[in-house]
């Protein structure tokens, strides 16, 4: 019945309240700073994701350790986010974010989703890359809420689907 996929769920998600950068990625801190895509990411899975679980709850950090159903998320790679920088603007703008799914520890589910932007025409002048990297977070929101009505191990979302 109903209940068959929600087995095992709580009814509280717990998700960090920003979604870091991984170390090794070199983001220029004017796009950290003017972007903020750490912190309107996790906003955006908080907002999709309160259709699957009743609450939806942030913290400065998650992990296993945590009792209850944790996500942790990590922005892997961002390719394309400097070229902004060297003054063409050209290019696609691309980001793919590895999450992890707990319950009381043990791990339930793992993805990866990639989203990207089209080619630009001509210069994209540098808020241009906020609002394209906004438009990705938003789209990657949605997957990633999808994914958790029924959490699977390897799953591929988004652009990475291909």
């Amino acid at each position: 019945g109903q209940d068959g996929a929600r087995q095992g769920r709580g009814n509280t998600l717990l998700i960090p309240e920003k979604t870091a950068f991984a170390p090794e990625i070199t983001v220029p801190a004017s796009v950290r700073l003017e972007c903020n895509i750490e912190r309107k990411l996790s906003e955006y899975v908080k907002k999709e994701a309160s259709s699957v679980y009743p609450q939806v709850k942030t913290a400065p950090s998650v992990s296993a350790a945590i009792p209850g159903s944790v996500l942790t998320m990590q922005i892997t790679s961002a390719p394309g986010w400097e070229s902004d920088f060297a003054g063409s603007g050209r290019g696609k703008r691309e980001m793919t974010v590895r999450g992890v799914l707990y319950e009381d520890g043990k791990e339930r589910g793992n993805f990866l989703v990639n989203r990207h932007t089209a080619r630009s025409k001509g210069f994209v002048p540098y808020r241009g890359t906020c609002s394209m990297l906004d438009n990705i977070a938003r789209k990657m929101a949605d997957d990633i809420a999808g994914w958790l009505e029924s959490p699977s191990m390897g799953a591929r979302l988004g652009d990475a689907e291909n």
